[in-house]
């Protein structure tokens, strides 16, 4: 297979791009240069995906229950699926998906993130989009870390323009604790008691 697979190659292509699932592509174009910053287009791909299939029956040796009902079969299926997607085109371009089903948070199960950077002349210096996160410069406003939405970054001169518009995907709460004890404000309507 091996042998195959290398007599099938371009000859100026390097060994670590046959590692991967889907080998690099080059495009001999100097317009595609120009505008993605290179001539490639790389996937890769990385991860694992675990599925449990069972069957379990269980047996109930209680005689107040009819006979059908002291045995319970039934189908048990638990998948852990971890992927992760890396595309580049050229240079400029970026694309990452993350799919996780064990992560922590609901917001953290499905990230993805298309990204352009331009070149440090350029008026468009970075348009993302997918989950973005956006830091502030200042500690008296906290900046968001999970929002999903498109942010770009423009050059002016000696001008610098960040614009965002995006949905926040994170919640944040405070808990006060005092002697020891927590203690938190609820708010609810009475329809909702």
């Amino acid at each position: 297979w091996k042998n195959r697979t290398g007599s099938s190659t371009v000859s100026n292509q390097s060994e670590s791009n046959l590692n991967g699932l889907i080998p690099q592509l080059r495009v001999n174009s100097e317009l595609f240069e120009t505008i993605f910053g290179g001539q490639t287009i790389d996937f890769r791909t990385s991860g694992n995906l675990e599925l449990k299939f069972a069957i379990v029956n269980n047996k109930n040796q209680n005689m107040a229950l009819n006979e059908n009902q002291r045995s319970v079969t039934r189908f048990d299926f638990d998948e852990d699926i971890q992927l992760n997607l890396l595309a580049q085109i050229g240079t400029a371009i970026s694309f990452n998906l993350n799919y996780n089903t064990g992560a922590t948070f609901d917001f953290e199960k499905q990230l993805m993130k298309l990204k352009y950077e331009g070149k440090e002349d350029d008026i468009v210096q970075l348009i993302e989009a997918g989950d973005i996160s956006f830091a502030l410069p200042t500690t008296l406003i906290t900046g968001v870390q999970s929002l999903f939405g498109f942010r770009t970054k423009l050059k002016f001169g000696n001008l610098l323009l960040d614009a965002v518009f995006s949905r926040q995907k994170s919640e944040n709460q405070s808990i006060t604790v005092q002697n020891g004890a927590q203690s938190q404000e609820f708010n609810f309507k009475a329809d909702d008691y």
